[in-house]
């Protein structure tokens, strides 16, 4: 009887320290999940299926994941309690991985922004074959359909690959590549740059008035008049050129520049149409 007792025993100890073991691999594991935790506007998730919904709080994204956003809508993913992205309106990214790792997304349009901390796991932003990775930092990503993409880090440093002549972002710089892959780096501006030539002479006979200027490469410039609303992009050195129309008598005017991620500055200015024919005031001819 004794000499079954004991094995009896070893049996039970065995056991016990293979459930203990199990029990400690699972208290160690985490179950790593993207989540959308806020929406607002209009937001659709497109699943691997290529089925698409309305998003909703609490929705958890999966790889091959879509999530897009229309116009003046948001939304925020959450990656564990530190990771958040935030995407602007008229944007999309692709989710390509969720893991312990971390997270990776490719925007394909629009604009986000995000803050990535490492308990969390590291941040990998692509767009087009570009890649940015984050550990422990704040960033910003926009790009355009037609491949210009503009990358800025407020906090922290952000490894590059995919492209030509750079390799890190630091802290409180700036990238922009253009069109022809070529790569810019330089320190974040204070504020949006959106420089108005005005005509010496704000009068003219004629239906339009060319109105030229320099803002941030890339930007959409909107332009507001009273005979309507015109829109250009900037080119890659920032450089914009519109053509006005004007209705006859003053013409206020307004300008706005918004850059890929989504910030904007404005200036304002008063154009006139006047078809009486020339006028002279103080030894000074108005017209053609």
């Amino acid at each position: 009887m004794r000499r079954l007792v004991v094995p009896v025993l070893g049996l039970i100890v065995l056991v016990a320290a293979f459930l203990a073991t199990l029990a400690s691999l699972s208290e160690g594991s985490t179950d790593v999940a993207l989540v959308l935790t806020e929406v607002a506007g209009e937001v659709t998730i497109t699943d691997a299926g290529l089925e698409t919904s309305a998003a909703q709080t609490g929705i958890r994204v999966n790889p091959l994941d879509r999530v897009a956003t229309g116009e003046d809508a948001r939304a925020v993913l959450e990656l564990g309690h530190e990771t958040r992205i935030r995407l602007g309106p008229v944007s999309s990214i692709q989710v390509n991985a969720v893991d312990e790792e971390g997270v990776e997304i490719e925007l394909e349009e629009g604009a986000l922004q995000a803050t990535v901390r490492p308990d969390s796991g590291s941040l990998r932003l692509s767009s087009r074959g570009r890649e940015a990775l984050i550990t422990d930092g704040d960033i910003s990503m926009g790009v355009l359909p037609d491949e210009m993409l503009l990358l800025e880090s407020t906090r922290g440093d952000a490894m590059l690959a995919g492209i030509i002549g750079a390799s890190l972002l630091q802290e409180g710089e700036r990238l922009v590549v253009g069109r022809e892959e070529h790569a810019e780096i330089g320190r974040i501006p204070e504020e949006l740059l959106l420089a108005v030539q005005w005509p010496e002479n704000p009068r003219t006979r004629k239906e339009t008035m060319e109105i030229p200027g320099k803002t941030e490469p890339g930007a959409r410039v909107r332009i507001t008049g009273s005979a309507g609303v015109t829109e250009v992009r900037a080119d890659e050195q920032g450089a914009f050129r519109v053509e006005v129309p004007l209705y006859e008598g003053e013409n206020p005017v307004r300008v706005e520049a918004v850059d890929l991620l989504g910030n904007s500055v404005e200036v304002r200015g008063v154009l006139e149409r006047d078809q009486s024919g020339p006028t002279f005031r103080g030894g000074v001819e108005y017209g053609p």
